[in-house]
């Protein structure tokens, strides 16, 4: 079960004195979907930060499997691009001088992934045929939250990590991409 499983252990990060992440220690196993709930300023994102190599606690130990992607008693500290993890920002950090079709062909490069799925399938899932050509300054939330995904997904080798997909789209908009998370969790 261990090649299965996202192992965190005493996992702590601190901000100007303050501790944000103290001791944190988990087992989340692969094909789930796990979510993080806690009032604002709780460290879930700082969390999910931590996970995918955007940030470096303190301490602990982070294994995917028999992977260590960070281990503060030996030093082992792999950065973003060679963890394998998809990850979609609160704000979507799309490329604003880059189309919709390079944000989505960023980071494959640096993705090692067999059995992924194609651009192609990724384009045709998330329904993005049509904004391929365009700036994401021309994109609406819900548009621009789709290509974010899109990028995790071609991106992704082992997991991906949602930080808020929800937060910033109207009612309606959420209900679709719920829709969309869904069907990939089928994937």
């Amino acid at each position: 079960m261990e090649q299965n499983m996202i192992t965190i252990r005493n996992l702590s990060k601190e901000f100007k004195g303050q501790s944000v992440l103290k001791n944190i220690t988990m087992e989340i196993p692969k094909n789930c979907v796990y979510g993080l709930l806690g009032a604002n300023g709780a460290g879930k994102s700082t969390l999910a930060k931590a996970l995918a190599g955007f940030l470096k606690p303190e301490s602990g130990y982070i294994k995917f499997g028999k992977r260590i992607l960070f281990d503060s008693s030996t030093g082992v500290d792999l950065p973003p691009q060679k963890r394998g993890i998809g990850f979609v920002f609160q704000n979507h950090r799309l490329f604003p001088f880059m189309s919709v079709r390079k944000n989505l062909l960023f980071g494959r490069h640096f993705a090692n992934r067999k059995n992924a799925l194609s651009f192609d399938e990724v384009v045709l899932f998330l329904e993005l045929e049509p904004l391929l050509n365009k700036s994401p300054s021309k994109l609406s939330g819900g548009e621009s939250q789709r290509v974010a995904l899109g990028r995790a997904l071609l991106c992704a080798e082992n997991f991906m990590i949602l930080d808020e997909p929800l937060s910033s789209l109207d009612p309606v908009l959420s209900n679709s991409l719920q829709g969309y998370l869904e069907r990939i969790h089928s994937f």
